[in-house]
């Protein structure tokens, strides 16, 4: 995905990072929001959201729209594999995250949270 993005014209101010979900390489706080695109799916655990939670300054917004577990359509990837809204709010309320909104869509999910200290 790097090469892919650098290929594509990547931002100078923007730096690329491969690292552990579960174990962010940066610091307590360290931004003031996070968008997950049609990716929760693919690596949401637990402790990645607990992590993820971590690396989020106090009051700073989380938005993830994915594909939802409740959608009819055959797109996107195996229903197995998804999440709908009611299980996405569970999970980031456990991690500590207030959720603001859960919403289902026709084909997707879409979630709003604010980290809280």
């Amino acid at each position: 995905m790097h090469r892919q993005y650098r290929e594509r014209g990547m931002p100078a101010n923007v730096q690329p990072v491969t690292g552990d979900a579960a174990a962010l390489p940066f610091a307590d706080g360290a931004f003031d929001a996070a968008v997950s695109t049609m990716t929760f799916h693919e690596s949401t655990t637990e402790e990645g959201l607990r992590d993820l939670y971590r690396v989020l300054a106090d009051d700073a917004p989380f938005v993830a729209v994915d594909w939802s577990g409740a959608g009819r359509g055959e797109s996107g990837p195996p229903r197995s594999e998804r999440f709908d809204a009611a299980e996405a709010r569970s999970l980031l309320s456990a991690a500590g995250f207030e959720v603001e909104t859960a919403t289902e869509r026709s084909e997707t999910f879409f979630v709003r949270t604010t980290s809280r200290y």
